[in-house]
Order: structure tokens, then C-alpha cells, then sequence
């Protein structure tokens, strides 16, 4: 039965899959961004109650000028630099790794202290980056290609989810192809560190009439707002999305960042149909 899952800053629908007799394999060796591993990134990050996010948040990219060689070495630089920032009073972390496409990994993340005054947010500055090029400073990193900027509260941080909740393992950032050489294996591609206030996934079964008219819904609402901002090839692509052939079309999910309220609101228009059922 279709499955309509709803979080705060998201939401996905899927036609749903019961499980096959067959055993799943071990998980091996983690090689970059995985379909799983994006997923997974993305609906925590979409789970986060952004109007509970206390004290002053961050956005950062750290960068290092040559690549290690191996990714636990990378991994040594991701502990060095966040221990030091425990220290420094953070109360919480998100944070991701990515590619240049001259294979030399970076460091994305959100960050948070406790800080209230401007001139300790303006502190904060020079210590969040100062950390990082004291603990990369092996691979040449320096002050040139770091940026750490203030979230400016609930904007902000969803500025930074449309950054990096949305990004698929088809981005160059996280193609397979971007993977520095010699890396044999990659670690965690991401992870968060702190108290994050979030809110359980609601689950609303649908039937296949009411699947089909929420997603056309939701599409249409997705369509509305990539014409407000001028992202024509977006509109292009939505527009695309349902003219597949069958059977594909009738089963293709969707997932997209949309407040819950107005996830809420379309499901409750779709059920004043007759021919809709509903089951939360």
C-alpha cells in the first residue's frame, strides 16, 4: 500500500515494498556516498525541529590543499579538529564529507555554541578555523578556501538543507568518480555529534487514488516554487518526472522539501475525495 512519510522540513512517498525471501548480504567496507548513505543524511537533517535549535549556529566549509592518503588519515584530521572544538564549548555538530574534482576531500557542517554577544560570535570566527588549520595544517591548510558563516536562525538553517539535503551520489561532490585515488576504503561519508531536537516520522497510507493525486499535488506545488525563484530547469524536470511510461509512472516516488504544515494540508485536501482512503 502506498506510504506517505512525513517529517518536519520533508517528506517522501513510495508505492512500498514488502521484503523478498532473500537474505541481505553484510555490509562491507563503506565506498563513498551511497544511495542508503544520502537517504539517511538527508532525512535526519530533515527530522531537526529548527525552531528548537538553541544557541548560535555556524555553517562551515573546511578545505586542505593536498589529499591524504589514505581515509583514515582524513578521519584523524575530522577527530583532531572536533575534539578540540568539545573544548571550546560546542553543543552541537552536523557534519559531511564531499569531493573536489581534483579528488581532494573537504569538510562540510553546521555547527553550534552557546554563544550570545556579537563579539563572541565574531571570536567564534577565528576559532573554528584556526582549529581546523592547527589539525590539517600537514595538508596545507590555510586561512585562503576556509569559510565558516553565521545560520541566522530558522533561514539559515534551512538555507543550509536545501544545500545538502537534497544533494543525490549523482553530484560530482559525491560521485564515485571524485573518490581520491589509493582510497581503498572511505569511512562514514557523514554523522552528527550533540543533542539535535527532532520529531518522529508520521507514516499516512494512502490507496492508489489518493497516491496519485497527492503526488501530482505535490509536484505542482514544487513546480510553483522553482518558478518563483527562476529555476527553469527544475520546472523542466518536474514536468518530466510523470510522463514516463508504464509501469514506471505509476510507481515512481517522490521526495521533497516542503514545511510539514504544508504536507499536512495537501494530505487532508486529498482526503475530502470519495474515491481516497486514508490510514495514519
Amino acid at each position: 500500500m502506498p506510504v506517505t512519510k512525513i517529517l518536519p522540513n520533508g517528506a517522501t512517498m513510495s508505492i512500498g515494498h514488502r521484503p523478498g525471501p532473500h537474505e541481505r548480504t553484510k555490509r562491507g567496507s563503506t565506498q563513498g556516498w551511497t544511495p542508503r548513505a544520502s537517504r539517511g543524511n538527508r532525512d535526519f537533517l530533515w527530522s531537526v525541529l529548527s525552531d528548537d535549535l538553541t544557541g548560535q549556529g555556524y555553517a562551515i566549509t573546511l578545505t586542505i590543499r593536498d589529499c591524504p592518503e589514505s581515509a583514515s588519515d582524513w578521519a584523524a584530521i575530522r577527530k583532531a579538529w572536533t575534539m578540540r572544538m568539545q573544548r571550546a564549548g560546542m553543543i552541537r555538530l552536523h557534519w559531511l564529507t564531499e569531493w573536489q574534482r581534483r579528488q581532494v576531500p573537504h569538510l562540510h557542517g553546521a555547527i553550534w555554541f552557546d554563544d550570545s554577544d556579537p563579539e563572541a560570535v565574531r571570536r567564534r570566527h577565528g576559532l573554528i578555523v584556526s582549529a581546523w588549520i592547527e589539525a590539517a595544517w600537514e595538508y596545507g591548510a590555510g586561512l585562503r578556501g576556509q569559510d565558516c558563516r553565521v545560520i541566522t536562525g530558522a533561514p539559515g538553517w534551512f538555507e543550509y538543507l536545501a544545500k545538502h539535503a537534497t544533494r543525490s551520489v549523482k553530484n560530482y561532490q559525491r560521485s564515485a568518480l571524485s573518490i581520491p585515488e589509493g582510497w581503498k576504503k572511505t569511512g562514514r561519508m557523514w554523522g552528527h555529534w550533540g543533542e539535535w531536537p527532532q520529531r518522529e516520522t508520521i507514516e499516512v497510507r494512502l490507496n492508489d487514488a489518493g497516491f496519485f493525486r497527492l503526488r501530482r499535488l505535490w509536484i505542482g506545488y514544487q513546480i510553483a516554487r522553482a518558478r518563483d525563484k527562476g529555476d527553469f530547469y527544475r520546472v523542466a524536470f518536474l514536468r518530466r518526472y510523470l510522463q514516463a511510461q508504464e509501469p514506471v509512472s505509476r510507481s515512481r516516488g517522490l521526495g521533497e522539501w516542503v514545511s510539514q504544515d504544508v504536507q499536512l494540508g495537501m494530505i487532508a485536501a486529498v482526503a475530502t475525495r470519495d474515491d481516497v482512503q486514508v490510514d495514519s
